[in-house]
């Protein structure tokens, strides 16, 4: 079994070998440790693992001793190692207080042995489970903001050398704003901000001074199949969320 990540490169988890894809001159072979990391965070793309999990899977599991500091220098490793078929790509994203994923916007597709390159190529197949990471990705972004980290007016901050996720203003609720954290098409927009003003009144959230929302909305929803929704309402405080309240929906 092998994966093709991003249409760049090719990872064998039982060699730990990483091909660039369509040379196979050109390959890596990682450590047993570092196997074992990346291994982890490709069978669980796009979802935040602890660093609980990293040190018990990789070390424990192989009767080792592991650490924050020995984590943190393998990720590190991987990252160059990583950059190096593909500078450009984040593979490796940090989740604050919280451990690492892998990049839920890189598709991801197994592969058997036996399937060539071209076969291979992400098709729609592969749609609804990047929506699926997607989500849960926003959902990470939303909760990091909840454990007070820094935000300006047009992104979100999330760790170290890390991507930045955008915000896009969308309406208010009385004069505070809400905003998405993706580009809605223009059809979607009036769906959105009455789901915005209705979750908003429901739960209990009003308008406070300093206060901004986020919301995200499955795109099913839209399409009147049902789905996840998340309005996450959050004070600022010196251009810090003091506090936020979120409330989920994991069938609107």
């Amino acid at each position: 079994m092998k994966y093709l990540i991003d249409d760049t490169l090719i990872y064998r988890p039982e060699d730990g070998v990483l091909i660039y894809s369509g040379n196979e001159d050109e390959l890596v072979t990682l450590t047993a440790t570092a196997n074992s990391i990346l291994s982890l965070l490709v069978s669980r793309h796009g979802v935040a693992i602890e660093r609980e999990t990293f040190l018990s899977e990789v070390w424990d599991a192989r009767g080792l001793r592991g650490s924050n500091s020995s984590l943190n220098q393998y990720i590190s490793m991987l990252r160059k190692t990583l950059a190096g078929f593909a500078p450009q790509t984040t593979f490796i994203i940090t989740v604050p207080k919280i451990g690492f994923m892998l990049n839920p916007d890189l598709p991801v597709v197994k592969q058997d042995d036996d399937i060539t390159e071209d076969d291979a190529r992400p098709q729609a197949v592969t749609t609804s489970t990047r929506k699926q990471w997607r989500w849960i990705w926003i959902m990470m972004l939303i909760c990091a903001t909840a454990l007070n980290f820094a935000f300006g007016p047009g992104h979100v901050s999330h760790g170290h050398g890390g991507a930045q996720a955008q915000t896009w203003p969308l309406t208010t609720v009385d004069s505070c704003p809400v905003y998405t954290l993706r580009a809605l098409p223009e059809a979607w927009r009036d769906e959105a901000k009455s789901l915005a003003q209705k979750v908003a009144k429901e739960t209990a959230m009003p308008c406070q001074k300093n206060t901004v929302f986020y919301l995200h909305v499955q795109d099913s929803i839209f399409f009147g199949e049902g789905g996840r929704l998340v309005l996450s309402r959050c004070a600022r405080s010196g251009g810090k969320a003091a506090s936020c309240q979120t409330q989920y929906y994991y069938q609107w």
